[in-house]
């Protein structure tokens, strides 16, 4: 039976028995306010489409990438997390899609369904309660950035970016090393993006202030833990990362081929609180980007500021995580 004729209940089946038995995982959702904060992430350029359509699963094929020689190893999935084949399923029965830019037509369930095929779970990081994961379409035409959460069972399950893979950037070379030239968000190709450029920092407990507000901020500097989420496409050549957290943790993202994903949860030193009460987001103090031999492609000790020849950065091997316009 081919893709086109496969009903749900026969791909939910084949998903499945291509993964074997793994435990019971109870149903994956978002409460309302990790909806709002997730929403703020993916601050499109343009208009999205929101959907909430019935669940669907596509077969899936998993491959874990192997450790590089001399290079930081990947965080191990946190205990209790959903098992890759859960990840998957829930991804692609999410509630939510930001489809693409201000030219593209909002996608229902089944063309999204369509558009990934059998996909491939290229990278995942958890924190125990929040999954982030990056999905390849069948045909490597289009992928996914997915957060899970399971907090709350009334609120909404996933939230999910769709991406063409068809993105790319001028080359140009830093000190010896073949890099590519900064994004521009002028580029008459883009119609827009949705990702942060480096780990997104954020506090996970509620607070009933009104947001945006002085006292929303110093309720969220009273939080005793802080996370650190990132999901995000690198040119291919990035083949590990390293991240320094604010709290100085060296932390190490899953990545494969250039698909990142990072997930983490640290303590909220009085430092970190202080910059949260005067409602500044704290710095990521580092990213290296390393690639498969182990080699250092680029060390980012500022990272966000906009590179030069003289001092590169993370943006010279910048996000892939961009919609095209259609002509």
């Amino acid at each position: 039976m081919s893709r086109d004729t496969l009903d749900s209940q026969d791909f939910a089946e084949r998903l499945e028995r291509s993964f074997g038995a793994e435990p019971g995982h109870a149903g994956v959702e978002q409460d309302l306010a990790r909806g709002r904060r997730a929403l703020r992430r993916h601050r499109a350029l343009a208009g999205s489409g929101a959907l909430a359509v019935a669940a669907t699963v596509a077969a899936a094929v998993v491959a874990v990438p192997a450790l590089l020689p001399g290079s930081p190893a990947s965080t191990p999935v946190a205990s209790g997390a959903p098992g890759d084949a859960a990840v998957v399923r829930d991804c692609l029965a999410n509630d939510r899609v930001l489809a693409g830019g201000p030219d593209q037509p909002e996608m229902l369930r089944d063309e999204v369904l369509a558009t990934m095929g059998q996909p491939q779970l290229m990278t995942r990081a958890d924190t125990g309660v929040t999954t982030v994961a990056t999905i390849r379409s069948e045909d490597g035409a289009a992928w996914l950035d997915c957060t899970l959460s399971d907090r709350d069972p009334d609120a909404v399950k996933a939230f999910v970016t769709l991406y063409p893979t068809a993105v790319h950037f001028p080359r140009t070379d830093l000190g010896g090393v073949r890099g590519y030239q900064p994004h521009d968000e002028a580029d008459p190709r883009l119609a827009g993006n949705a990702t942060s450029p480096s780990p997104s920092f954020g506090v996970p407990c509620d607070v009933e202030e009104r947001e945006g507000t002085a006292a929303y901020a110093r309720a969220e500097s009273r939080c005793p833990t802080y996370t650190l989420t990132w999901n995000d496409r690198r040119p291919v050549e990035v083949a590990a990362a390293l991240v320094v957290a604010p709290d100085g943790t060296e932390l190490h993202p899953d990545v494969r081929d250039g698909y990142v994903s990072l997930a983490w949860t640290g303590r909220m030193t009085p430092q970190i609180a202080d910059q949260v009460a005067r409602g500044e987001q704290p710095d990521t103090r580092r990213v290296v980007f390393y690639d498969a031999e182990g080699r250092v492609l680029v060390d980012d000790r500022d990272p966000g500021h906009w590179p030069t020849r003289q001092h590169p950065g993370t943006e010279n091997f910048p996000s892939l995580a961009w919609w095209l316009k259609q002509h």
